[in-house]
């Protein structure tokens, strides 16, 4: 949005897409523990995930 978002707005927006099954976030993200930072990267970089998450614990 380059920071024409009103977050007020876009974000409660965000939520309904989410919850209507219209944006799959769930999906998209792939959960690494910190310690597999390098696989997560290598897995980012070729693809095979779209938004790696990692889990600091």
């Amino acid at each position: 949005m380059e920071g024409d978002a009103v977050p007020n707005v876009f974000i409660p927006q965000l939520i309904d897409l989410f919850r209507s099954g219209l944006l799959p976030i769930d999906r998209l993200t792939t959960f690494f523990p910190f310690d597999e930072i390098n696989r997560a990267i290598d897995e980012m970089e070729t693809g095979a995930v779209i938004k790696p998450v990692l889990v600091m614990e």
